[in-house]
């Protein structure tokens, strides 16, 4: 009964809408750099380094030492990786989900110093990566296009091996996120996003959808708050709602409730950045925009920037955006509004 009631709760919530306000006076965007190269996708951080994902063109791997500075110290053509994203794992070794090749290791010692450590191919297109533990062990819940989930165990790295599969009547499943013993999927089919139990990562369970319009896309976490990018019906925060007897399981009463749905433009969000009381939202054509969530039941737009083309992603290091725009390659911007800096640097 409590799932339905939260189901309720959310179909009803659809019809709020947050009221945006313009931005203010001073809110101009300062664009600091820009790496030209094709297809750029995504952006990972090893320390100093920026490895940019490009899909069928390969990876490049970028030098942010000076952030308004940077520079290509390598590329990895289509041959060696066509990874279409790119999970820093820890400070020497990246996992990257490769279009054709499947879950891939490499270890980084530096741009010059990579060795792949070790590969496994899986079924699907691998979209998203996103590593837990539990029971002392490691693993990577990986959004495998149009086969589903794939939980893939690394806790030796050099030989990772599949545990399981979640289908469920998957479309297309293009993102998750991981958050103690519970799995939220980004997908095309009922609605766009599942909570599914992982708890047992042989045996993935579904514990509910979330039957809302549009397909979801993106999602992202931060604290009790969760943002998920619905494609053209813009993005919906969410709160996930937690019963005071089990305080380190979140989700465990499966509900959450609709806070806001923040809807721009016909354009399609492709990825969403909480950073501590700011929201960045990829938006495809219509460029980077910056919300103020102080009250997350009422976002508030206070910047705005448009790339020279789409933009696919963002990342934040230092106080900095680097924003993959596609054809346009890599672009560093930096809010020019009082405090905002600051407030990027303090999330």
């Amino acid at each position: 009964m409590g799932i339905a009631l939260a189901l309720v709760a959310l179909i009803t919530g659809c019809e709020r809408r947050p009221r945006i306000e313009p931005p203010g006076p001073g809110t101009a965007i300062r664009e600091v750099a820009a790496v030209p190269m094709k297809t750029a996708r995504q952006i990972a951080f090893l320390g100093t380094i920026a490895f940019v994902a490009q899909n069928l063109e390969g990876m490049t791997a970028l030098d942010v030492s000076q952030p308004r500075n940077p520079r290509m110290v390598r590329h990895f053509g289509p041959s060696e990786i066509q990874p279409l994203h790119i999970c820093p794992l820890t400070p020497d070794t990246l996992l990257i989900a490769d279009r054709f090749r499947g879950l891939v290791v490499w270890r980084v010692k530096g741009a010059d110093d990579i060795t792949s450590v070790a590969s496994l191919r899986l079924p699907g297109m691998l979209c998203h990566l996103e590593t837990f533990t539990t029971g002392g062990r490691t693993f990577a819940a990986v959004a495998s296009g149009g086969e589903g989930l794939s939980i893939v165990e690394i806790t030796d790295l050099t030989a990772p091996s599949l545990t399981a599969r979640f289908l469920h009547n998957a479309d297309f499943t293009r993102q998750v996120a991981v958050r103690g013993r519970h799995a939220i999927v980004a997908d095309n089919k009922d609605g766009g996003m599942k909570i599914v139990d992982v708890a047992d990562p042989a045996a993935p369970v579904l514990l509910f959808r979330v039957l809302l319009p549009g397909f979801c896309d993106a999602l992202a976490l931060q604290n009790d708050l969760l943002f998920a990018a619905y494609r053209n019906y813009g993005t919906r925060i969410f709160r996930i709602l937690t019963p005071a007897n089990a305080a380190d399981e979140i989700l465990t009463s499966q509900s959450v409730e609709l806070l806001s749905q923040v809807v721009r433009s016909t354009d399609r969000v492709r990825n969403v950045l909480p950073l501590g009381r700011l929201l960045v939202l990829a938006n495809d054509s219509a460029g980077v925009e910056w919300y103020d969530c102080s009250n997350p039941s009422l976002p508030v737009l206070i910047a705005e920037w448009r790339a020279p083309d789409d933009v696919m992603s963002v990342a934040e290091r230092d106080g900095l955006l680097y924003v993959a725009a596609w054809n346009a390659g890599v672009r560093v911007i930096e809010p020019a509004r009082p405090g905002m800096s600051r407030e990027l640097l303090r999330h």
